[in-house]
């Protein structure tokens, strides 16, 4: 079972565990959250402030680019507020969906 702190560390230390909480964290975005920032006060997805930048380098990393080291950085520093809704979606096997979302995501469904 992961905790909040079990996945601050992974944020920290794993950037494959980075680029996949940032995907989740942009899944749960509404598609029109995703089109043009947080819209709703549903405590899931990205807070507002954070919607823009985050939602950028995570479509990077849905295309494979290359982050830069300033976007790995505020990525990391940014994701650390997102490690409970990471917790609990990971204590409640959100892993299949992320993987489907990233399949529909290259194809052009989501």
């Amino acid at each position: 079972m992961e905790t909040k702190e079990s996945i601050k560390l992974l944020l920290s230390n794993n950037k494959n565990a980075l680029y996949r909480g940032l995907i989740t964290i942009y899944m749960m975005q509404t598609k029109r959250e995703r089109a043009g920032g947080t819209s709703a006060n549903n405590g899931v997805g990205f807070t507002k402030y954070d919607a823009d930048v985050l939602s950028r380098i995570a479509e990077k990393v849905l295309w494979q680019e290359e982050l830069t080291p300033k976007d790995q950085s505020l990525a990391k520093n940014k994701m650390m507020k997102y490690a409970g809704q990471l917790a609990t979606l990971s204590n409640n096997g959100i892993k299949v969906q992320v993987d489907l979302f990233i399949k529909r995501f290259r194809n052009g469904e989501e």
